[in-house]
């Protein structure tokens, strides 16, 4: 155990390598206890949020879901966030650290709208990562459970309300289970026990930070934060640049239309030097080049990785960086380092 932006999480069960083999080759059950829901009712909900935000939720259809950010009017990221349309409400799935601030954002600009945002305290979230996770899902709740990508679907399970949503978290294919607390526990217990079954199990944090590392995947305070533009976040998924005017549109616009950002999120192979310490810096014949943000260890790739921020002329893969602290290499890769095709045995 241990705690992780405030909140107690559990590290590992004992193994965090065969924790990362499961998710790869079966699949793997993770609590993300730090990730909060926030509830969007009223008839203009969608207007609403539209308004405010990068993507373009006026098209997301009844149970549809979408990756999306809210930015301040310069373009720089609040915070991140994967909405959920419901039939009764909208839901927002966000990284603990950024719901004050999207919050305190989006009721600034609420005036007149029928929108009530309520914070979902009771709702905990599960997820179930792998090739063999709607076989899992589907045995613990019920066939047919399985989501399609990008659309949500509700299940019932012990005489509650499931939000079942497609999402992958480590590159494999994945289902989230939006459960109240009440029956958390025991939803927890089924879904590992068939996990095991069938060859996977629990994992922890450390084994899914490393498979997300793998999979390109930034995470908020870990890797991205308010300093970074939405641009250079590598959220290509979560904008939309034929909506209309939104908070931040027209910063983004005229970099995506009229030019490019400084720099952008981009893979580091760090080979089997040490793992770099966040914000380590990152040079080019003793110029700036950019930094590190999260350094593992792959035990995919059996070497070193990192994701990082790199200035737009040293993007190109190959360009061999170094690391400011050590003189040790640092070269840029595309992302993600591991796609499903390039796992043997897969």
């Amino acid at each position: 155990m241990s705690l992780y932006h405030d909140v107690d999480v559990v590290m590992d069960f004992g193994d965090v390598l065969a924790e990362c083999a499961w998710v790869r080759h079966t699949a793997g059950v993770v609590h993300l206890s730090w990730r909060k829901i926030v509830e969007f009712h009223g008839l203009e909900r969608a207007a609403f949020l539209h308004s405010m935000t990068t993507n373009h939720v006026n098209g997301l259809g009844l149970w549809g879901t979408q990756h999306n950010t809210s930015c301040d009017i310069s373009g720089h990221l609040i915070g991140l966030m994967r909405l959920i349309n419901a039939d009764d409400c909208i839901f927002a799935d966000l990284p603990i650290d950024c719901v004050e601030a999207v919050l305190e954002n989006l009721d600034a600009h609420l005036i007149m709208e029928d929108v009530q945002i309520r914070r979902s305290d009771d709702l905990n979230l599960i997820s179930v990562q792998g090739v063999l996770s709607t076989t899992i899902v589907e045995r613990v709740i019920g066939a047919g459970c399985c989501p399609q990508p990008e659309t949500a679907m509700p299940a019932g399970f012990q005489g509650e309300r499931l939000i079942l949503a497609a999402e992958s978290h480590t590159g494999e294919p994945g289902i989230d289970i939006l459960a109240p607390m009440s029956i958390v526990g025991l939803l927890w217990e089924d879904l590992t026990a068939v996990a095991r079954d069938l060859g996977g199990g629990p994992v922890g944090l450390d084994a899914l930070n490393r498979l997300r590392v793998e999979a390109g995947i930034p995470w908020w305070k870990d890797d991205i934060d308010e300093s970074i533009l939405m641009l250079e976040a590598g959220l290509d998924d979560a904008i939309h640049y034929g909506k209309g005017c939104y908070l931040g549109q027209e910063t983004l616009a005229r970099i995506h239309f009229r030019g490019h950002t400084n720099r952008r999120l981009a893979g580091l192979d760090l080979g089997d030097g040490p793992l770099p310490d966040r914000r380590t810096c990152l040079i080019s014949d003793g110029r700036d080049a950019g930094w590190i943000a999260s350094a593992v260890s792959s035990p995919t790739l059996n070497r070193n990785i990192s994701l990082g921020f790199v200035r737009s002329q040293y993007l190109n893969a190959g360009t061999v960086l170094t690391l400011a602290d050590s003189g040790l290499p640092a070269r840029v890769s595309t992302l993600p380092f591991v796609t499903r095709h390039s796992i043997p045995g897969v």
